[in-house]
């Protein structure tokens, strides 16, 4: 896992490594699939040179790559190829409004184009219909010079070239070539019509989900956003309230850190649940801050419910933090109650009762409730928002 940063945000790329993956996954069989042209490059397949299939298996290799571009990793071969050279920018392409056309991709029409010829060649020789190519590369004669004429004007507008756009444009050019140098022969209207089908079900399925990738970019991108500006001093300031320095002798953490956080529970919170996971998972990641917990009352048995916990921390601090990941993480109760002991069961009383005036101190009337170096942040912030704000302050110092 690594971590960056950008001056604004930390994330994470766990995903780069399946990334990284399928990138590798994708240089090995192309160079199965090199290795397999060489050495059946001379041989027939139903009677047709498999050299007549090149510009076909190209184009669909390389539109899947178009395709599937941003779900590659960055410094891989298809970015390489991406930025061959200073005008070379297949992002730019894309996101220009030259990359769609009737609001359809054109990298779902390329894909969708070369998936129909490949389907179209497979189900006829499971039928046995020959020269199944004349049909297919008729109809790359048809689209081909408006096609290549509009990728050549989009690049034009945008002063940057696709090289993947380039590749697919010219198979579509070879196929077209091949078809005014072929002998004529009868087209066979069956394979157009299977070719249409099939390329209108492939176009209708890559762009939906092309859609709801783009969907959940956006959602990402709000995210991001918007977890730039909650970091923000100012907005910080403006969505918390100044308190009085909390006190609780259940604690974790460095204690002499300069990020100190209280987190205000209550043991019948299914919500606080969630953000004690969450604040557990940040302490086990190694994340410097001082870390108080108060509970509160939200049901008359959480009365002794609390008295129990602090009775816990105070005889074992660790077997407390157990059971308190426990808890977190769905368990209906810590283990069994302990044995009583008299004088804890007297503090555990005079600290709940602390606990009460503190909460009754901030006007507090649900649970969970965060607050970070005195400020009692408002519902804006998650405890997911903690390990920024802390990491921006230490960042600061």
């Amino acid at each position: 896992m690594g971590r960056h940063w950008d001056g604004v945000v930390i994330y994470t790329t766990d995903h780069q490594i399946n990334l990284h993956f399928r990138t590798t996954i994708g240089i090995i069989l192309s160079v199965i699939t090199c290795l397999g042209l060489l050495v059946l490059f001379k041989t027939n397949i139903l009677n047709i040179e498999i050299l007549f299939y090149s510009p076909l298996i190209l184009g669909f290799a390389i539109s899947c790559c178009l395709y599937l571009k941003s779900e590659m990793a960055d410094g891989g071969m298809i970015d390489k190829l991406c930025h061959i050279s200073k005008v070379a920018d297949c992002k730019r392409v894309e996101d220009s409004k030259y990359s769609s056309v009737f609001d359809f991709k054109m990298d779902c029409l390329a894909f969708s184009f070369f998936i129909a010829q490949v389907i179209c060649v497979s189900v006829s020789y499971l039928f046995g219909i020959s020269d199944v190519l004349y049909p297919l590369y008729f109809i790359s004669t048809v689209i081909s010079f408006p096609t290549i004429a509009y990728s050549v004007y989009g690049q034009l507008k945008v002063r940057n070239i696709c090289p993947l756009c380039v590749i697919v444009a010219l198979c579509i050019a070879t196929e077209a070539v091949m078809f005014i140098c072929w002998d004529n022969q009868e087209t066979n209207m069956s394979v157009i019509i299977l070719y249409g089908c099939i390329f209108l079900i492939s176009l209708a399925t890559l762009q939906y989900n092309s859609n709801i990738r783009n969907k959940v970019n956006d959602l990402f991108a709000d995210s991001i956003n918007l977890l730039k500006l909650k970091r923000k001093k100012e907005i910080v300031l403006i969505e918390s309230t100044l308190t009085k320095p909390m006190n609780s002798p259940i604690g974790f953490g460095n204690e002499t850190s300069t990020s100190n956080v209280t987190t205000i529970i209550s043991p019948s919170c299914n919500q606080c649940r969630k953000v004690m996971s969450e604040f557990i998972a940040l302490r086990q990641k190694g994340l410097d801050f001082k870390w108080n917990i108060i509970l509160g009352q939200t049901t008359p048995a959480d009365g002794d419910i609390i008295e129990e916990w602090i009775n816990r921390f105070l005889t074992d601090k660790k077997k407390f933090f157990d059971d308190l990941i426990l808890w977190s993480n769905g368990v209906a109760q810590m283990s069994p109650p302990i044995s009583q002991n008299p004088i804890k069961d007297t503090d555990s009383f005079r600290i709940r009762q602390s606990f009460d005036r503190q909460i009754a101190d901030l006007n507090i009337t649900g649970f969970p409730k965060i607050i970070l170096n005195n400020r009692l942040l408002s519902s804006i912030y998650t405890s997911s928002d903690i390990e920024f704000l802390i990491t921006d302050e230490n960042i600061i110092q």
